[in-house]
């Protein structure tokens, strides 16, 4: 899990959207940035959006449907963003000024499909 103070949760924030509480709730003071969290709790973690980065399609859709990802409820209800793909993620993940307009439109794209849901 990628807490606020990671950039590319930063750059997310800064496109409108908030860190949900649990977020914060389930953190284990493992890093200042992210933190592990064991698949029996995935279903605690209470957002509006899941956000999934993949190195490759079938690394996503392998964790999506795993039991303990459907367990989630914004898995359960269609409201995933997965970008996919190591230039796409590094493209916004935290953006740079050259990687920004590259990537840009699609990650977006991606959030607003999955709110939309």
């Amino acid at each position: 899990m990628y807490k606020k103070e990671d950039p590319r949760v930063a750059f997310t924030l800064d496109l409108g959207f908030a860190s949900a509480p649990s977020v914060d709730a389930l953190a284990t003071g493992e890093a200042s940035f992210f933190y592990t969290l064991s698949h029996e709790r995935l279903g605690e973690l209470d957002s509006d959006v899941l956000v999934n980065f993949g190195s490759t399609r079938e690394e996503s859709d392998a964790f999506l449907s795993a039991g303990y990802a459907r367990a989630m409820p914004q898995v359960a209800a269609g409201r995933v963003a997965s970008p996919v793909g190591a230039a796409f993620i590094a493209s916004v993940s935290p953006p740079t000024a050259l990687s920004l307009p590259w990537g840009i439109d699609d990650y977006v794209a991606l959030l607003s499909a999955a709110a939309a849901e």
